[in-house]
């Protein structure tokens, strides 16, 4: 997960000003033999999630 700055293509799609703070979130899908089969990039506004991550020792 990482933050970035909306491009103008990505903030016409999800209804933002361009420049606007992102979360990117990428993932990658393995099989059983970690061979990676998929990739998916989900983009998140700002004002619409609230992430927590729980630490655990």
């Amino acid at each position: 997960m990482r933050a970035i700055n909306a491009s103008a293509s990505d903030a016409a799609l999800v209804g933002i000003a361009p420049g606007t703070a992102m979360l990117l979130m990428t993932r990658i899908g393995y099989l059983e033999d970690n061979t990676p089969i998929e990739l998916t990039d989900t983009y998140c506004r700002n004002d619409y999630y609230d992430f927590v991550a729980e630490l655990r020792r």
